[in-house]
């Protein structure tokens, strides 16, 4: 009977001790990964993907106060905005003013970041975990981002053919003298409008495919392609997505489709050994999803002014700077013919900035 009238006493020890939440000191410093725990848009993406940083915005700590003014970069939370040198996009982490308040045994955050075409709300809390170290849970809102998901083509289709009156190469001079601009033009010139009356048909010959239709949906596409035998469209099973801002689409494939779609630009049609490589015309691979390490190709096209009732697009960028388009090719053998000097002379005018070659794609848009 005196061990069962002890009980009750004992009980109400332990629940006394529950109501003793541990105070949360905020420290300067770095947070470790598995102590920050990530949600952005509603979508929980694990721990953070490396070490937090929290710096005093005061620069002074004041742990008995009920408010601390902060700022933190959590490299989960990260934003994508245009690059330099031909490089599609830059990740880059953004700093977020925070608030953290305590009140009734509670620490809570709050913050903001606005900037770069960015405003992103953060929310959360600080507890102390039964290791007696501080967890931290945020949750990022993006309020508004860099890149808009209406589109002038969302819902729409666009058709271009592989042929000269669709895929036509744009010379623009470089800043060279005018001996080297004479000498591009008599040469260079014709090089290049060999090399492009020919391309199409070599397309048609390596992919059995003579045309393509793009379907554009809210930050995806289908890609279908219109097969020479049957004259049917075939829809190609890639997952393709997209980003857009203003007149910037950055196309966003899988990189085995570019694997595939290097195998349409071969040369050897041309009489030419050069086979073009695996990244094709894509600049970038990038693992641009928050929570993802899975990359993707990015290709940048810029949208022109329509020209001859077709919509226009230049394709931007390249993998060297002043060759938009022709370093997408090597050559294969040391055995060199005369239309392989002639084209690895074209890429020299291209390295050196005396001729430079952004192709556009015309398109027409079909219902």
């Amino acid at each position: 009977m005196l061990a069962l009238m002890a009980m009750p006493i004992v009980f109400t020890a332990c629940s006394d001790d529950d109501d003793n939440t541990p105070t949360v000191n905020i420290t300067p410093g770095e947070i470790p990964s598995k102590n920050v725990f990530v949600t952005i848009d509603g979508t929980y993406v694990g721990t953070a993907d490396g070490a937090t940083e929290v710096t005093l915005a005061t620069g002074v700590a004041d742990p008995s106060g009920t408010e601390q003014h902060l700022q933190l970069k959590c490299p989960s939370m990260f934003i994508l905005t245009p690059g330099a040198d031909n490089t599609p996009l830059t990740k880059s982490v953004p700093t977020f003013d925070v608030t953290a308040t305590t009140a009734n045994g509670k620490t809570t955050l709050s913050g903001n970041y606005s900037g770069s075409g960015y405003e992103i709300a953060l929310t959360g809390e600080v507890i102390v975990n039964h290791a007696g170290e501080n967890d931290w849970k945020l949750n990022f809102e993006q309020k508004q981002t860099y890149f808009t998901k209406d589109t002038p083509y969302n819902g729409k289709t666009l058709e271009f053919d592989f042929s000269n009156d669709y895929i036509v190469a744009l010379d623009i001079w470089g800043e060279k003298t005018w001996s080297d601009q004479l000498n591009a033009e008599l040469n260079g010139g014709e090089l290049m409008k060999t090399f492009f009356n020919r391309l199409p048909e070599t397309i048609v010959t390596n992919s059995g495919y003579t045309a393509a239709r793009i379907v554009f949906g809210e930050g995806v596409y289908e890609l279908w392609f219109k097969d020479a035998k049957t004259g049917e469209y075939v829809k190609d099973e890639s997952e393709h997505r997209y980003l857009y801002n203003g007149d910037v689409f950055y196309f966003i494939d899988e990189p085995d489709f570019k694997k595939k779609q290097a195998e349409y630009f071969n040369l050897k049609p041309m009489g030419l050994n050069y086979t073009n490589t695996a990244m094709n015309f894509a600049q970038q691979k990038l693992a641009y999803e928050h929570g993802s390490s899975k990359e993707w190709c990015i290709t940048t096209l810029i949208k022109y002014t329509p020209y001859n009732n077709k919509v226009r697009m230049a394709l931007q960028g390249s993998l060297a700077p002043h060759s938009p388009f022709l370093d997408a090719w090597s050559n294969t053998t040391d055995k060199e013919t005369s239309s392989d000097k002639e084209f690895k002379q074209l890429q020299e005018w291209a390295h050196e900035g005396i001729v430079r070659f952004s192709p556009f794609i015309l398109f027409d848009e079909s219902e």
